[in-house]
């Protein structure tokens, strides 16, 4: 008998290291290659080639629209951007996408004021990306720093906080190695080569595919719709208040300009003014053309009801809080766009306004299957959103690593999300199994939150570092 304790604990060792891992393995297993996933394209290309600008959106108040701006778009070229936008071989860790900060239900927004990014979160509100391709080309990102859609898109690519393509050999090389890239980039531009001016070109063509042409607003400019009494009522008081700025709720598109930001800042700075007091931590424009301290990007305000929060710092939750600003809290910023005390509407008006803001969703875009991903697996989802997830971390407390167990029997993409009680993001991991082992004896001692999702189905749980 008294061999039988001893025996019974080397087996349990022996399981549980067999099937977990050692101390050394830990930082090896941390992170699991996705790269193994293949999209699911149809067998002849989805439509992405627009068959003509609308009508009613040539003409603008600034001037005619370039009827050929959306012509750079090809089925192939747009196809290829698509997988290129969902893949998370681009990124550094092969675990981060375009996608993860711009999801197609919002109008490729984000649903948090901050994004998460590599390291930490973003420092501004991830804008979405319907209709860049044609509204507001007189600068790119809330600053305006950019002036080319491609060059744009370039930039949170090889940013190191979000998808952190700095080894482009290396990227190149993986996407090489795939059964799909050669084919694909083939396809889209006549040989199978690889290059970032390629992968720019291609993701170019899927974001200026993004178009929203089939809300309501649309459909009443055609004559095939009529606007309510109050969508009619707040489109003529938006028209009168708001149209400096957003063309018939286009966002302007300033084409006497041409896409010069700087002509804009200078000619017309109070167009690109908010109502918000300045910020040191943020003064937009001013970051790259200090004369313009303040200033920001208004985006287009299609799809603007799926797009929350709101502002380039996502303070405003809902539409609501987005008209109180501009009706009652708006405050004098040198720069004249916004009345100091704000337009100061009465309720009905007010309600008016975001009646007819919400003829500007296109419901048929943000469930189009030619944007969605082509990495899901085509599984419906049965679980109701946010449905616990049955989940276990061991040791817990811990001083060196920890292991996170959870369900998922299909093995689906789960995503891990590390947190320090103060909210900073501290590490974000995926894995398509049902455990991942974590190092943390960097993390310094303290309570952290672990966030794991798969598919819908989610759990927190707290995790003691010593």
């Amino acid at each position: 008998m008294r061999f039988l304790l001893p025996i019974a604990i080397l087996a349990f060792c022996t399981i549980f290291f067999s099937s977990s891992i050692t101390k050394n393995q830990v930082a090896k297993n941390a992170l699991v290659v996705v790269g193994d996933e293949v999209p699911t394209l149809p067998d002849s290309p989805y439509d992405y080639e627009n068959d003509g600008f609308p009508e009613h959106l040539l003409m603008t108040n600034w001037g005619e629209n370039d009827s050929t701006i959306l012509d750079v778009v090809t089925n192939d070229g747009a196809t290829l951007g698509r997988v290129l936008f969902y893949d998370e071989i681009l990124s550094a860790n092969e675990n981060i996408s375009c996608a993860t900060c711009h999801k197609q239900e919002r109008s490729f927004a984000d649903d948090t004021r901050f994004s998460e990014g590599v390291n930490v979160d973003t420092r501004r509100n991830s804008m979405q990306l319907n209709d860049l391709g044609w509204t507001n080309r007189a600068g790119f990102f809330w600053d305006m720093s950019q002036h080319d859609l491609k060059d744009m898109v370039r930039l949170p690519l090889q940013d190191e906080n979000e998808i952190g393509l700095t080894d482009l050999e290396g990227v190149i090389n993986r996407m090489i190695a795939t059964d799909y890239y050669p084919e694909l980039f083939e396809k889209a531009f006549g040989s199978s080569t690889i290059s970032m001016d390629r992968i720019q070109m291609a993701l170019t063509q899927f974001i200026s595919a993004m178009t929203t042409f089939n809300t309501k607003f649309d459909q009443v400019q055609r004559g095939d719709a009529f606007f309510t009494a109050a969508e009619e009522t707040g489109f003529h008081i938006f028209e009168e208040a708001c149209g400096m700025c957003h063309t018939d709720g286009q966002s302007f598109m300033l084409p006497i300009f041409n896409g010069n930001t700087n002509d804009a800042l200078n000619s017309t700075p109070f167009l690109f003014a908010n109502g918000l007091p300045i910020e040191n931590n943020d003064i937009g424009a001013g970051e790259w053309s200090p004369e313009h301290e303040g200033l920001f990007k208004a985006p287009t305000l299609r799809n603007i009801e799926k797009t929350g929060p709101y502002m380039h710092d996502g303070r405003f939750e809902n539409l609501e809080d987005v008209m109180k600003h501009y009706n009652e809290d708006a405050v004098e910023d040198g720069w004249g766009g916004v009345p100091a005390g704000g337009f100061q509407f009465g309720d009905e008006e007010s309600d008016a306004i975001i009646a007819f803001l919400k003829t500007l969703s296109d419901d048929t875009f943000t469930t189009d299957v030619k944007f969605s991903n082509p990495f899901e697996s085509g599984v419906v989802d049965v679980e109701k959103p946010n449905q616990e997830l049955t989940t276990s971390v061991y040791p817990n407390p811990t001083n060196s690593w920890t292991a996170i167990y959870f369900e998922n029997p299909s093995g689906r993409k789960a995503e891990i999300v590390v947190r320090n009680i103060q909210g900073q993001l501290i590490r974000k991991m995926s894995t398509n199994n049902s455990q991942l082992n974590i190092e943390v004896s960097q993390w310094g001692a303290g309570t952290y939150i672990l966030t794991i999702k798969v598919g819908n189905l989610i759990s927190e749980q707290k995790l003691s570092v010593n």
